[in-house]
């Protein structure tokens, strides 16, 4: 399984320590020989090298997962904070027109109440009326 973000790196690492030679260097217009490093050495500080890209490369991978996964949390909790003040507001809402039925309730009670008093004093002086003339609704004078 290659990552070719690696495989990049590490060609680009390659390609810029790949000038390793033999040839003599001249500082001043003195000529030192180079001595190159043992080869085992070199390529266990080249492993390293590339064991630190690898790790590197990973842990970037890892922080940009780990951000995506943070970010597409942090819409979550917006999306659920927006919900919950429209649940909020809604509820409010309905207390206040739960308020207003019951106030149009109690005034449509009072009303109600205001006609059976006016019912049960017409019914009261018709029978008072009925007792006083006698089973008639109309009373005959004598005179």
């Amino acid at each position: 399984m290659s990552d070719p973000v690696y495989d990049a790196a590490v060609a680009r690492y390659k390609a810029m320590h790949s000038k390793e030679s033999n040839q003599c260097i001249e500082a001043g217009g003195y000529a030192y020989d180079y001595q190159p490093p043992q080869v085992s050495y070199a390529n266990r500080q080249s492993q390293v090298v590339e064991d630190s890209l690898r790790t590197f490369i990973r842990a970037e991978n890892a922080a940009s997962n780990v951000l995506e996964t943070l970010q597409m949390q942090r819409q979550q909790l917006r999306k659920a904070n927006d919900d919950t003040w429209k649940i909020r507001s809604n509820a409010i809402k309905a207390q206040q027109q739960l308020k207003e039925l019951q106030q149009k309730a109690w005034k449509k009670k009072q009303c109600l109440y205001a006609v059976i008093a006016m019912l049960a004093f017409v019914d009261a002086t018709l029978f008072v009326r009925l007792v006083h003339c006698g089973g008639s609704f109309f009373c005959r004078r004598s005179g």
